[in-house]
Parts: structure tokens; sequence; C-alpha cells
């Protein structure tokens, strides 16, 4: 019961901040409306396979292969670079180093596709394309038996206008600026929650309420947890107006699985709370601690892609961004809401709770050097 009342008087503190409200309320719904709007052409459809080049190599002269030559033909007209390697060893290295988007394998069991981690956006794609490239070699397969004579009719229709319309524009394999912005400053802003964590911490030996506390028959412990819940809680409420808010005010494109994304953002909020909280016990100085979690915070949504996507950006500055877990977090968010993936999900909530118990300890150990 006393972590709840110490938490109860964390909220009402927060709420009563009304620059605190402003800062995580209107100015990222105010960045994703100016963001989504003047950058919209940098998402537009004339840039979805721009950037994407693939390796390939086939090992039969079978339909599939026969097949995959149409796909390559539609590919290049819409700007997809396909180069044709001589061993598989070669692909699988170009893709490791950076060199193409994927590599693609073409024999008689079908076709393997090597993707890189660093691919991205650019991955997604491509990997959707090959589904549908498959479903509809399927599908001629299975009319074949059927009805042979019909295949002319669709040989004759090779174009893959349908596939390059679902891809583009109606499946939503790749964000458009609002969708792109919609995430990144969602993650963005439940940085600066960090903020909070420091002020929670802070406010109360400022304010000359903190030897209050401790002489309350209530644990430091409980306390610490107390307050590190209270801004969590806060964040939640945080996180469900700005998702409401660009899903049914800017029509942002959140996917199928708000719950996972809302647990997502909710395991970044309980970090960067933590974060603030432990770096209260290491750095006194509030000005000093204040301008390092800002500029923190700017550093790490900037490799996360906060800003803009880092795919076209080199390999180099892709490993440097590996260190930030925004860059996981939002990946996972990403893949959720455009392929279903729920790969990184794992990764993303793992790093976010490991960092949350690093500082949470800091803060531990700090509170109990306390005194009255």
């Amino acid at each position: 019961m006393s972590v709840l009342i110490i938490a109860f008087k964390s909220i009402k503190q927060t709420f009563r901040n009304k620059k605190a409200l402003a800062m995580g309320l209107l100015f990222p719904i105010v960045l994703i409306f100016i963001l989504g709007t003047v950058l919209s052409a940098a998402f537009s459809d004339s840039s979805t396979f721009k950037n994407i080049s693939v390796a390939y190599i086939k090992q039969d002269n079978g339909d599939l292969s026969k097949g995959f030559d149409n796909f390559i033909d539609k590919g290049n007209s819409i700007g997809i670079k396909y180069s044709k390697v001589n061993t598989e060893e070669k692909g699988i290295k170009a893709v490791k180093n950076g060199n193409f988007t994927a590599f693609i394998e073409i024999n008689n069991n079908g076709i393997k596709l090597y993707k890189s981690d660093l691919a991205g956006i650019q991955g997604s794609v491509l990997e959707s394309i090959m589904q549908s490239f498959l479903q509809r070699y399927g599908a001629v397969i299975e009319i074949a038996k059927v009805n042979p004579s019909a295949l002319e009719e669709i040989n004759n229709n090779a174009s893959y206008e349908g596939l390059v319309k679902n891809i583009s524009l109606n499946d939503k394999t790749k964000p458009e600026a609002m969708d792109y912005y919609a995430v990144t400053m969602l993650t963005l802003i439940i940085l600066y929650s960090s903020m909070n964590g420091m002020q929670s911490i802070v406010g109360e030996r400022t304010g000359k309420t903190q030897d209050r506390l401790f002489c309350a028959p209530i644990s430091k412990y409980n306390i610490l947890i107390g307050k590190i819940l209270g801004n969590i809680i806060y964040s939640a409420v945080q996180i469900a107006i700005i998702i409401a808010f660009s899903k049914f005010v800017f029509h942002a494109y959140w996917g199928d699985h708000l719950g996972t994304i809302f647990v997502i953002a909710l395991a970044e909020s309980v970090m960067t709370v933590s974060i603030g909280a432990g770096l209260s016990f290491i750095i006194k100085d509030t000005g000093a601690l204040s301008g390092l979690l800002s500029m923190l915070s700017t550093i790490l949504a900037f490799l996360g892609g906060g800003y803009f996507p880092l795919d076209g950006m080199g390999k180099s500055m892709q490993m440097v961004a590996n260190i930030s877990p925004i860059k996981w977090i939002n990946e996972a968010m990403f893949k959720v809401i455009y392929s279903n993936d729920f790969s990184s999900v794992g990764i993303a909530i793992f790093i976010s709770l490991l960092i949350s118990v690093i500082f949470i300890a800091i803060s531990s150990l700090g509170y109990r050097k306390e005194a009255v």
C-alpha cells in the first residue's frame, strides 16, 4: 500500500507540472504532424524500391528459374537492382559486407533468401515481394494441374502490376512519413521520461521533503519503487494518448498488434525512468544532469533512426547504431507493424529491462547512503 501511495503522489506531482505535460503530450504530437507532413515526399512510393539491390544465383533452369527471370525484369523496371553472382559464397559474403540488401538462391528445392540484418525497411519490403512472387508461382502450378490451357493467358500477364500495387500501397509493408514519425517520435519522447525519473529524486531534495519521507514508516526501497512506478504509470497514459491521437487524427498506421507495441513502449519507459533516477545519485549537479540526459536522449534517438532512417548511411553507421537501445526498440516496432514479425520483440524488451535493472540497483544503493 505504501508503494501505491508514493506512486500516486509522484503522478500528481507530474500532472501538476504544466511544462512537463506540454513537453510530454503536445510536443510529440506537433512533431509527428510537422515531420510527417514536411517529409512526406521523402517517403513517397516513388522511393519505395530505390535502395534495394539484390544478388542472385540460379542453380537450375527449371520452371521456377524461368519464372524468376520474368520477376527480375519487372523488378528492374521499378528500381530494384539485380546482380548475378557466380557462387553462393560470394553472394552471402556480399550481403554480410553490406554491398547488397539480400542474396537469392534459386534451385530445384525452391528459393532461399539471405537478408542482411542491416537492410531495415528495404529488407522487409523485399521479403514481402518474394513471398508474393512465390504465392503467384504456387498458384500457377496448381492451375497447370487442373487447366493447362489457362497457362498461356497467365504467362502473357507477366507484368506483376497487382504485386507492385499490393506491396507499395495496400499491404503497408513500408511506412509513409506520418507512419514513420508516429513511431519514432513516440520512442523519442519516452526517452525524455528520464527527466521525470531524475526529477522524482531531485525534487524531494530541493523541496526539502526527502527527510520527512525517510522519517515516515516506509522503507527506502518502497519509496524508490513507488516513485519509479508512478512515473511508469504516467508514461503509460502518455503512450496511449500519443498512439490514439496519431492513429485516429493523423491516420498513422500502427498495424494489428497494438498491445505488443504498447508493451515495447512501456518497457522503454521503465528503462528511461530508471536511467534518470539512477544517474541522479551519481551526478548531484541538477543542471549538469539535465543537460546530460537531454544530450543522451538526442544521441540515442539519432542512432535509433528517430530523425530519419539510417538505412542508406553505410555499414559503419549502422554498426554504431547497434549501441542504441532505441535502434532495437524501433526495429522491433516496425517489424511487428509491417511484417507481423515478433522476432525482435524479446530482444528489445530484454535490453530495456536489463538496463532498468542496472540503474534501479544504482538507485537502491544510492538511497541507502542518503541520510536524514
